[in-house]
């Protein structure tokens, strides 16, 4: 996933042809950083989750990334 955000992260950088691409493509890199809360696991690593083992976390955000995100997601 790291290598994916990075990947996306470069293009939305250096590809974009229009400065309406690169803000569509920006605007999504903010909207992630608005719900990091949810997906950075520091911001929950000492919160107590009985639903979910530490094993469960990382399937949790791969979980949530495949309800909001695909290779046809736009930037």
């Amino acid at each position: 996933m790291e290598v994916l955000l990075l990947k996306k992260f470069g293009v939305c950088i250096n590809e974009p042809e229009t400065t309406e691409i690169f803000e569509s493509g920006w605007n999504w890199l903010q909207s992630l950083y608005r719900v990091r809360q949810r997906w950075v696991p520091v911001y929950f690593k000492n919160v107590f989750t009985a639903e979910l083992s530490a094993n469960q976390r990382p399937e949790s955000l791969r979980s949530f990334f495949k309800k909001y995100f695909n290779q046809t997601t736009t930037f």
